[in-house]
Parts: C-alpha cells; sequence; structure tokens
C-alpha cells in the first residue's frame, strides 16, 4: 500500500485507505456500538467523520465524554450508579 507524510514527517497510509480500513473493522464490531466507546487516536476529525460517523468539536469535549464513559462503566463494575 502507498504510504504518504504526515505533518510531523512520519509515514501513514492516504486517508482514503485509512477510512476504508477503519470502517472496514467499526462495521465488524456494529453489535458493539452501543456498549464500547470507540476512538480512533490521533486521526484528524474528518477520518472520524467518514468512519464513525461523528467527530467531537474539540479536545476538551472529547475528553469529558471519554471520562463520562468510563466512570459509567467503573461503576457498573463496581455497582455503583
Amino acid at each position: 500500500m502507498p504510504l504518504v507524510p504526515d505533518p510531523h514527517g512520519k509515514l501513514t497510509y492516504p486517508d482514503e485507505i485509512k477510512i476504508e480500513m477503519f470502517s472496514t473493522l467499526y462495521n465488524a464490531f456494529a453489535s458493539w456500538h452501543d456498549a464500547v466507546f470507540f476512538y480512533l487516536c490521533m486521526e484528524k476529525a474528518d477520518i472520524w467523520q467518514n468512519t464513525l460517523g461523528y467527530a467531537y468539536p474539540d479536545n476538551e469535549t472529547f475528553e469529558r465524554i471519554f471520562g463520562e464513559n468510563v466512570m459509567s462503566k467503573i461503576g457498573r463494575f463496581f455497582g455503583v450508579s
């Protein structure tokens, strides 16, 4: 597969290939979408949008929602609401 430099000079797959790969994996886990917090570490918002169907407006919003999700899972595990 072709590789292209990212903004930091590291080689990565072109966006179109990333979207295809990530979408295939995300769709394979369709039955888990409501149970698992999916995220694309270090990917641009348009990759999120084209893969997951949404993107967070900023890092603070992502961190808040991620934290809430983790805490709700911990609460369920330990029987705390």
